[in-house]
């Protein structure tokens, strides 16, 4: 089983309600500024979240950016229907290809979580970019690589945090793990490539802070480690990076 074509896709997601665990107080207020920071410059009639799951996290933002347009790309059909229920023009599309959407048609775009889903990176960066006006923003979040824990995971002889090899088998419990979950992850950046992979489809980067981890929010030391560490976006959980469309283009 791949990602590499539309109905596995389809089956892989189809019967889950996607959310952005992730998101949790501290981290919501990270993205708030940074947000804020960048509709600060240009208003935001038109938004877009690719991924966007069941919507709170869509709405959250549109909150933030008052926008007159909310769309969404979901996968998921129940996801889809639930983001549909808060009035989000969402479609269904797989990411991995062509967005259904003209040139320059949106002034935020955002992807929580996202790419790591996607075997076509290239193609979805370059996707964000033809669909962002001149001026308008991205904003990604995805686990990163490098984390604190992920170096101690590797170091003993483990996969990295939130890794998959397979859609269809857990191999390999990790320490701290009370449960079993496939993510559906097929690469993972760390901050370094992730910079370097969006500046290279023209993008200038605004922003990079690193986020926390609900994985590590049950063990009070782990806890307090990545409080530490996610001041430190090279070595945090989770990386989120805010970059502009040059406004000349």
């Amino acid at each position: 089983m791949s990602l590499t074509n539309k109905s596995n896709v389809q089956w892989f997601y189809n019967d889950k309600i996607v959310t952005s665990p992730i998101f949790d107080e501290k981290n919501l207020r990270i993205l708030k500024k940074r947000v804020l920071q960048a509709v600060s410059k240009h208003s935001v009639k038109t938004y877009l979240d690719l991924g966007c799951g069941s919507g709170e996290l869509t709405l959250f933002t549109s909150k933030l950016v008052n926008p007159v347009e909310i769309h969404g790309i979901e996968v998921s059909d129940s996801s889809r229907e639930q983001a549909l229920k808060f009035n989000i023009c969402c479609k269904s599309s797989d990411l991995n290809q062509n967005m259904p959407y003209p040139d320059k048609s949106f002034d935020l775009v955002s992807a929580f979580e996202i790419i790591e889903h996607l075997w076509n990176k290239d193609g979805f960066l370059k996707e964000c970019y033809r669909v962002l006006r001149p001026g308008g923003y991205l904003i990604i979040t995805t686990p990163n690589l490098l984390a604190f824990l992920s170096r101690f995971f590797v170091l003993f002889g483990y996969l990295p945090l939130h890794y998959d090899l397979s859609l269809e088998y857990e191999l390999e419990t990790r320490p701290f793990q009370r449960s079993t979950q496939l993510y559906g992850h097929i690469s993972l950046y760390s901050m370094k490539t992730l910079k370097r992979h969006i500046e290279s489809e023209g993008f200038q980067i605004a922003s990079v802070d690193g986020l926390s981890s609900l994985y590590v929010k049950r063990f009070k030391f782990l806890k307090f480690l990545d409080s530490l560490f996610d001041r430190r976006p090279s070595w945090a959980s989770n990386i989120l990076i805010v970059a502009e469309k040059p406004s000349s283009e």
